[in-house]
C-alpha cells in the first residue's frame, strides 16, 4: 500500500511540474525580455538543477557515446528548445503541451525508416488518427488557419522523431539521468556557440522574468526526477501513460489563469492526439519481435520509456530513456 500512494505522489508531481512547464515558459517567452536570453537562462538553470543526479549516474567513460550525445543534444535541447519558445509567441502553452504527445508517433515513423522497427497495423492507425488530431487542433478543423507558432511547433516532429529513434540505438547503455545532463549541458554549449556574435546584444530576463524562468527550469528538473521515481516503483509503461494527462494539467492552467479560450474542434484534436499518445504506450500498439528487424527486448518498457522521454523534451528531456528501469 505504501509503494501505491509512493507511486501516486510521486506521479502526480510529475504530471503537474510538465504540464505546468509550457505555462511557465509561455509567462517567460511573453514578459518582454528577448528570446534568446530567455532560452539560454533556462537551459543553463536546467543543466544547474540537473547537474546532481546526472553526475551520480555518469559512467566510468564519461566520454562515451559522445558524438551521439552531441547530435541529441544539439536538436533536441538545443534547436527544439528555441524553436518551442520562439512558437510560444504566436501559440497558446496547450498547443505546445499536445504537439508533444505526437513525439512517440514520429519517433516510431523513424525507428521504422533508421532501425527497421515495425509497427502493428493498429499502430500506424493511431499514429494517422494523432496526425488528423494534430491537422483538427491547429487549423481550426481544417480551415487552414495555421498561425506561425503551430508551424515552428510542427517543425519540432520530425526533428524529435530523429533524435529519439536514433537515441535508442545509440545510447541505450547509459543512464537516462547522465542523458539529460549531458543533453542539456551540449544542447547549451552549442546554442552559446551558435549565438555567440550576438550575445552582446542579448537582453537577459530581469525582474518577474526570472520568477518564470526559475519555476520552468524547476519543473523541468523536478519533472524529470520524479518521473524516474515513479518508473522504479511501476515501470516505464505506467508511466508513460500517466503522462499523457500533462497537456490536460496546461489547458486547465491556461484557461485559468491566463482566459485562454479554445474551440470546440480544437479540443476535439487535442483529446484525439492525447488519446493516440497513451494507446501507443500499450502492447497492443507497439512493435513486438515478429514486427521488427532488429532484435527487440521487453517493448513495453522500451516504448514506454520513449514515450516518457518525448513528453519531457522540450526544453523536456526528450530522448532521455534508453535503457530499462527495474520495475
Amino acid at each position: 500500500m505504501a509503494r501505491e500512494s509512493r507511486f501516486v505522489a510521486v506521479t502526480c508531481g510529475a504530471v503537474v511540474a510538465l504540464g505546468m512547464m509550457p505555462l511557465f515558459e509561455k509567462l517567460a517567452v511573453e514578459s518582454n525580455a528577448g528570446l534568446t536570453g530567455v532560452v539560454l537562462s533556462i537551459n543553463l538553470l536546467t543543466v544547474v538543477l540537473l547537474l546532481q543526479s546526472g553526475w551520480q549516474q555518469r559512467p566510468q567513460q564519461i566520454t562515451s557515446s559522445w558524438r551521439s550525445l552531441l547530435l541529441v543534444g544539439s536538436l533536441a535541447s538545443g534547436l527544439v528548445v528555441f524553436l518551442n519558445l520562439w512558437a510560444l509567441e504566436t501559440t497558446s502553452a496547450t498547443h505546445r503541451s499536445v504537439f508533444q504527445a505526437m513525439y512517440p508517433a514520429m519517433t516510431a515513423v523513424f525507428a521504422f525508416l533508421l532501425l527497421g522497427e515495425r509497427l502493428p497495423a493498429a499502430g500506424y492507425l493511431v499514429i494517422g488518427a494523432m496526425s488528423c488530431g494534430v491537422i483538427l487542433m491547429s487549423t481550426g478543423g481544417f480551415r487552414w488557419q495555421l498561425v506561425e507558432g503551430d508551424l515552428l511547433l510542427l517543425l519540432t516532429l520530425p526533428l524529435m522523431g530523429l533524435c529519439d529513434a536514433w537515441a535508442r540505438s545509440a545510447l541505450e547503455t547509459l543512464a537516462p539521468q547522465w542523458v539529460a545532463l549531458a543533453r542539456f549541458s551540449l544542447g547549451s554549449v552549442v546554442l552559446l556557440l551558435c549565438l555567440s556574435p550576438w550575445l552582446g546584444s542579448v537582453h537577459w530576463p530581469q525582474g518577474i522574468t526570472w520568477l518564470w524562468v526559475g519555476l520552468s527550469s524547476a519543473c523541468i528538473g523536478f519533472g524529470i526526477n520524479m518521473l524516474y521515481r515513479a518508473m522504479q516503483l511501476k515501470g516505464a509503461a505506467i508511466a508513460a501513460a500517466m503522462m499523457s494527462l500533462a497537456p490536460v494539467v496546461t489547458l486547465t492552467a491556461e484557461w485559468y489563469w491566463l482566459d485562454a479560450a479554445f474551440q470546440s474542434v480544437e479540443l476535439l484534436g487535442m483529446v484525439i492526439v492525447l488519446a493516440g499518445g497513451y494507446l501507443l504506450t500499450r502492447p497492443a500498439f507497439q512493435a513486438g519481435p515478429e514486427q521488427t528487424d532488429s532484435e527487440q527486448t521487453d517493448s513495453e518498457q522500451t516504448v514506454g520509456k520513449q514515450t516518457v522521454a518525448e513528453q519531457t523534451t522540450d526544453a523536456s528531456a526528450g530522448s532521455l530513456l534508453h535503457r530499462d528501469e527495474p520495475g
